[in-house]
């Protein structure tokens, strides 16, 4: 019988089932098989010789083994029991004999006919035995235990039986099963010296059934999979490895993912798609990845990468993964041999420079000696960069030193120089930046740290002369750049400050005046009285350029379209704004005319215009911005160069220039009302003809002005002017306040620039704060960019949602006006064709919102906090009496549930009472049970506002009421738990009704719950079964 040992006979040799059950008859010389007498026998007693006692008590030891593989059934206990059996055994008897007899248990379990429990118990047991026998090797592997056991097997090797057993079985039924047959195969792999060890046939075989059980349906199959798969890995493009890192950009469990992390072998030249895991959704993943990295060669990974590795490590909001990017960056720096300037240059501080700030901040966290001696290191005795070793690196290990120990009165007396010393060295610098071949950028970095190191020396008596002859030393060098203006005028400042108006100016207009790329253009009107109106008149010609130009282009579409009767009216609007392009201009012509003669009259020479280069002007307006940022008002030399030089530049061609230019009059228009209408002018008439950064500042510089003043300060013909001409989407001019929104409504219906968009967003919150209107139809599009799920994290997600919920906390009258933008808001969504971004919005999370931000609850620093909710319940009520037979009241049913209405009086109950009478009558029955609970909630409230009534004086109001009492909780419970209905019927009844008309809009479940409203317990979970119930 299979199982079972033959009888002893006569021949040599017998038939014994080899590993796949069959019988072979030279087993012993081909399959690894063994003769009859190397087996002992159960049936028979072996012979034994007189001096072979001690073998005969460790065989029948031995014999105890054999009920784990016939027994249907084996506890726990009794494994463990002859697992200690067997390991006395092994220690004190012969391993010949011990070898034997587990080798015929792995031949046992391939006969039986019931061979599953077997195998369950065989693959247990071995598990177990090659565990003692690993936790018991303290010699080298050729002397283990293992070792010694298998050196005493004919032929093949125990752990090649238990591999070929574990590869026959491994896609057992039983997840347990496959747990230890998957365990046993890593103890194997682990017990190897090295992995030649196992043949190379069986090794194939093992690494495809690991590499098939990483699809396993239980995960921890899956994560001892991914343990034992590291010992089958190796070489440059191993199908082992990049099959792993498949699995880890879609398994599921964080577990799994950590588990095949921490096994794959990095030894490839391409770490790309395991570095991107720096970014997964679960922190120990990101933890374990960066763990991992240390094992590669910090030569192996790109900047990109190492950039990408230490922002995301330092910035997780996990501790562990900071910590352990820590520990990463400390591994790093003991790599470049603890010398800070080799690790700049691995971190390319060329360009990465905020990046190094980030590492030094990590490495040298305290100030004190150790740092101290480190980061002195690469300096002077006087703690001077030397100039024969000028670089990038050097300049920035001398500033951060400035950085991390000027405000240590200890370190600063040695770090300091005097003001003079380092002017000096200042003029040493740009000569030897200026006569060298150094590259352009690297100069222009070299001085942008060394003005910052300047400003963070105090200036002492006598100084500020020097300081002032510095910074004009530097307006002067050949790679100046604006990013140097910041510190330049804030040098200027601290030389001067008392004021340095006139000194600024003068040499904002050397370094004009100075440079090598200026134009002549003619002869210039002297900029007196008449330059005021000679802009405004250009401004009109300009407006009226823009004009015709828009009506060129409508003309072209509707040529391409046939539209010829439209065409024929747009061209007599060309030919009228061509006659009153002519008038313009000829009334510009005049003005240019008398400033001529006035120039001609006066005694002044005439002076030539200069038209500057864009380099030129750029330098003079950054240094002007900034030092507008810095004066607590505005004098008139800064509004002469304004005027002057400024203004003008808004018709340049540069973008740049353009750009600047708004953001120069919208800091000007800061000081007076007068200059802010201008520029608000100048702003609107970018947003609507420029495009890209411009509009973006300007749209940005329009909403700063309108927070400054206010929007009445606006309220100009000039501006509406403005509005009602260049815009296709304005055609009745209101009020500013009007025109602005929609503005930026077209904004939102465009959706092209994603800056832009953000900025519009930022100002409608902005406008609905200090507005005065009640802007539902505002609140209610912010409402649907909110619960849209591709925004959800983003910035602009945080923003509405902060915005929105301050705005409901400024009055009454904006909490209803929120209210009142849930129906319209859930019908905008619910009606949203298939393709639109608008098929994204979950409506349940769009009502949790708004119902839990108009909570009573949350509005008890306003009067009457019960309206909102009450808004919202009429609203309700009445959309679904409008359409009772449309799917879609299916959500708006849902909003009832989280609604309080304790504090209702008692005549809006009535109302509410008989609004829902209406509304019941026609609608489908799933919506029907809905509204049924709530009418029974209703019913409760009314016994309430009566004893209320009759308790309360005659000159108090029914609204007058503790927010803070629960009691309605249980109310509205008790009305909806007395409900008796058959679910069986209910439910065929429902949904033979509904299957043709509703229509459910899948959403997820985690959506759903990020708005928990546990303010609104008054609505729970009753009335929800029962919306449920009703929309199955």
């Amino acid at each position: 019988m299979p199982g079972k040992t033959a009888r002893r006979v006569k021949q040599p040799k017998v038939k014994l089932p080899n590993a796949r059950g069959n019988c072979s008859q030279d087993s012993g010389d081909e399959s690894g098989g063994i003769t009859q007498s190397e087996i002992p026998s159960r049936h028979s007693k072996p012979r034994l010789s007189e001096d072979n006692k001690k073998t005969n008590l460790n065989y029948l030891m031995l014999k105890d083994l054999t009920p784990i593989l016939e027994k249907s059934q084996c506890e726990d206990a009794e494994i463990d029991r002859l697992l200690e059996k067997a390991e006395d055994v092994y220690k004190n008897g012969d391993k010949k004999i011990f070898a034997q007899v587990l080798w015929r248990m792995m031949i046992v379990p391939f006969g039986e006919k019931n061979k599953f429990d077997s195998v369950e118990r065989t693959v247990n047991f071995f598990h177990s035995l090659i565990t003692k026998l690993s936790q018991s090797e303290v010699t080298p592997a050729e002397n283990s235990d293992m070792s010694t056991l298998e050196s005493n097997l004919p032929k093949d090797s125990l752990s090649h039986r238990i591999l070929r057993l574990c590869e026959k079985f491994h896609d057992e039924s039983r997840p347990q099963v496959r747990i230890r047959i998957v365990q046993t195969i890593v103890k194997i792999c682990e017990s190897c010296q090295t992995m030649d060890e196992i043949d190379s046939n069986l090794k194939k075989k093992i690494t495809s059934v690991l590499l098939l059980r990483l699809k396993d349906k239980n995960s921890v199959v899956r994560c001892e999979a991914a343990k034992g798969l590291c010992y089958f890995q190796g070489g440059q493009g191993c199908p082992v490895t990049s099959e792993m890192m498949k699995f880890i950009r879609v398994d599921q469990r964080p577990e799994v993912r950590q588990a095949l992390v921490l096994s794959i072998v990095l030894d490839s030249d391409d770490y790309g798609d395991f570095i991107d895991r720096v970014t997964d959704l679960r922190p120990e993943v990101r933890r374990a990845c960066i763990h991992q990295i240390r094992e590669i060669s910090l030569n192996s990974i790109t900047p990109t990468e190492r950039e990408k590795i230490v922002n995301c490590g330092l910035s997780d909001t996990s501790v562990s993964v900071r910590s352990e990017t820590v520990k990463l960056l400390r591994h790093w720096f003991k790599v470049c041999g603890e010398n800070p300037l080799t690790l700049l240059h691995k971190f390319d501080v060329y360009n990465n420079s905020k990046l190094c700030t980030k590492i030094f901040n990590v490495l040298f966290e305290e100030a004190n000696d150790e740092n101290w001696d480190v980061l002195d290191s690469n300096l002077r005795e006087d703690k001077f960069v030397p100039l024969d070793q000028i670089s990038e690196a050097k300049f920035f290990l001398w500033w951060y030193l400035f950085y991390k120990f000027s405000s240590k009165p200890y370190y600063a007396e040695k770090l300091f120089p005097t003001i003079s010393a380092i002017s000096s060295y200042c003029k040493s610098v740009i000569e030897k930046l200026e006569t060298e071949h150094f590259d352009e950028d690297e100069c222009m970095k070299i001085i942008s740290l060394f003005l910052k190191i300047v400003l963070l020396i105090p200036v002492e008596e006598g100084g500020r002369v020097e300081l002032d002859k510095m910074a004009r030393t530097v307006f002067k060098f050949e790679f100046l750049s604006v990013y140097h203006m910041r510190e330049l005028v804030l040098m200027i400042h601290k030389a001067h400050p008392n004021g340095c108006d006139d000194i600024l100016l003068e040499i904002i207009r050397d370094l004009l005046e100075s440079s090598n790329s200026r134009m002549q253009i003619g002869d210039r009107a002297p900029q007196l009285n008449f330059d005021d109106e000679f802009r405004k008149t250009k401004l009109k010609v300009s407006e009226i350029l823009h004009k015709k130009y828009r009506l060129q282009k409508e003309k072209e579409e509707l040529i391409k379209k046939t539209d010829y009767l439209e065409v024929h009216k747009i061209q007599k609007l060309i030919e009228a704004v061509e006659e009153e392009l002519a008038f313009a201009k000829e009334e510009l012509h005049k003005v240019e005319n008398a400033a001529n003669v006035y120039a001609l009259d006066s005694e002044e020479p005439p002076q030539t215009q200069i038209e500057y280069s864009s380099d030129s002007l750029s330098f003079a307006f950054s240094a002007f911005f900034v030092h507008l940022k810095l004066v607590p008002k505005i004098s008139h030399y800064v509004l002469n160069f304004y005027h002057a030089e400024v203004v003008k530049c808004i018709f340049r061609e540069e973008e740049g220039l353009r750009l600047q230019v708004l953001q120069i009059m919208t800091q000007v228009g800061f000081f007076t009302l007068e200059e802010a209408v201008h520029a608000m002018i100048a702003c609107l008439q970018a947003v609507l003809n420029e495009t890209g950064d411009v509009k973006s500042v300007a749209l940005q510089s329009i909403f700063d002005l309108v927070l400054k003043y206010g929007l009445n300060s606006f309220e100009d013909p000039k501006i509406l002017a403005v509005f009602s001409e260049g815009s296709d989407v304005l055609d009745e001019a209101q009020t500013v306040e009007k025109l602005l929104t929609d503005l930026l409504t077209s904004f939102f219906k465009a959706n092209n620039d994603v800056i832009t968009f953000h900025i519009a967003i930022v100002g409608m919150l902005k406008l609905l704060i200090m507005g005065r209107h009640k802007a539902t139809k505002i609140v209610a599009t912010l409402l649907t960019f909110w619960a849209n799920s591709a925004n959800e994290g983003t910035k602009m997600y945080h923003d509405i949602g902060a915005g929105l919920s301050v705005y409901v906390q400024q009055s009454s009258e904006r909490a209803e006006t929120v209210a009142r933008a849930l129906v319209p808001s859930v019908s905008k969504v619910v009606n949203a064709s298939y393709c639109s971004s608008l098929r994204k919005v979950d409506p349940e999370k769009l009502m949790g919102f708004i119902t839990m931000q108009t909570d009573q609850k949350k509005l008890l620093n306003l009067s009457n906090p019960h309206i909102p909710h009450q808004i919202i319940a009429f609203d309700v009520l009445e959309e679904i009496r409008k359409r009772p037979s449309c799917p879609d009241n299916v959500y708006f049913v849902k909003a009832l549930k989280g609604l309080s209405l304790r504090g209702i009086s008692g005549e809006k109950l009535v109302q509410l009472k008989s609004l829902l009478k209406n509304a019941i009558k026609d609608v489908l029955r799933s919506i029907k049970l809905s509204l049924d609970a709530f009418g029974r909630y209703l019913d409760e409230l009314d016994p309430e506002i009566k004893a209320l009534s009759q308790m309360s004086d005659p000159g108090s109001s029914s609204s007058d009421y503790d927010p803070e009492d629960n009691d309605e909780t249980d109310m509205f419970q008790s009305a909806l738990t007395t409900e008796t209905l058959n679910d069986d019927v209910t439910m065929k009844s429902v949904g033979n009704e509904t299957s043709d008309k509703t229509v459910i809009r899948n959403t997820s479940s985690d959506e759903k719950t990020i708005i928990d409203d546990n303010s609104s317990s008054s609505s729970n979970s009753d009335f929800q079964n029962e919306s449920c119930r009703g929309t199955k």
